[in-house]
């Protein structure tokens, strides 16, 4: 657990650790770049940062343009400064590590993944590529949790960004002109595009929540799975599921520090495509998004979800 204070709190920097010292150094202007930047690396060298592991597995179901990306890179990077096994995909001599694996389709061949420390194959500590939800992965990939890691995004803007990502998903529309674009989502093309028309993954509606609960394939024209949705967030109190929210990322990796008593150090995070700062939009806009809101019943519920969760964290 997290080590407190004599008053009961918990810090997440420790008052006299090395890292706090260095934390007051820079704030009172007391040391230079190149100093800090030898104090971080004889902490993160040191023996005591190195063995500072999670307190359990890290199983993280990524969600496509979700600001996963993110939370998958400080995953990988604690992984490799901590020595724990995490599968590093390779397809030839290329990097291979944006398809979506499934465990149904090849268990074999996920379970065989060469690891960040050199060894070969299942179990690892920390998971971290794409792949659906199935409980095969608990049972033989991270037997060391119980529960699962996410991240979930307002599903009103995450439309646009995966149909402008997935530029073969067959939306007819400009993702990239939010005037074309709003206009085609209040159509009446754009509703049946979105609730009737066969897509790629990526762009299916609900498809955040497909991903985390598990669900059917790409052959699905439109699905709505509230019903399996509850029944998840009802296990996830049981379970202790861990739900980021892709506009909450700072509060989001407070979260991911406390839940795995990682070290401050494991949830620094840098990213020019996650922000927190909201934009002004337009009544067309809002009108848009809303839209994809109603038709989205899944992931705005997911979504509801995590946010009341980022409030109340599983561990409180």
């Amino acid at each position: 657990g997290k080590r407190t204070s004599h008053d009961g709190r918990v810090y997440f920097v420790e008052p006299g650790s090395q890292l706090h010292d260095l934390v007051k150094k820079w704030k009172e202007s007391d040391i230079t770049v190149s100093q800090a930047a030898l104090d971080l690396n004889r902490i993160v060298s040191d023996v005591e940062y190195i063995d500072h592991k999670p307190s359990e597995g890290m199983l993280m179901i990524k969600t496509h343009k979700t600001g996963s990306s993110t939370v998958a890179s400080v995953l990988r990077s604690l992984a490799a400064m901590h020595n724990l096994r995490h599968p590093v995909l390779f397809h030839g001599n290329k990097l291979h590590g944006t398809r979506t694996w499934d465990p149904r389709r090849r268990l074999d061949e996920m379970l065989n993944f060469t690891s960040t420390d050199g060894s070969r194959g299942a179990p690892y500590d920390v998971w971290a590529v794409h792949s659906k939800y199935d409980s095969v992965l608990f049972d033989d990939f991270l037997p060391s949790t119980g529960r699962i890691l996410s991240i979930i995004r307002d599903p009103g803007t995450a439309m646009r960004s995966a149909c402008a990502f997935f530029s073969n998903c067959g939306c007819p529309a400009d993702r990239g002109n939010a005037s074309v674009w709003n206009e085609f989502v209040l159509s009446h093309e754009g509703r049946d595009f979105f609730t009737k028309k066969v897509k790629r993954s990526g762009c299916q509606l609900n498809r955040m929540t497909l991903q985390i609960v598990g669900g059917v394939g790409n052959s699905v024209k439109y699905s709505n799975h509230t019903g399996k949705v509850q029944d998840w967030i009802e296990e996830s109190y049981k379970r202790r599921h861990v739900l980021l929210v892709t506009e909450r990322m700072v509060e989001s990796m407070l979260v991911l520090w406390h839940e795995y008593n990682l070290h401050p150090l494991d949830v620094v995070f840098s990213s020019f495509k996650v922000s927190s700062k909201s934009e002004q939009k337009d009544e067309e806009s809002i009108e848009a998004e809303n839209v994809i809101r109603e038709m989205s019943p899944s992931d705005s519920q997911m979504y509801r979800h995590a946010n009341l969760r980022l409030h109340n964290p599983p561990g409180t």
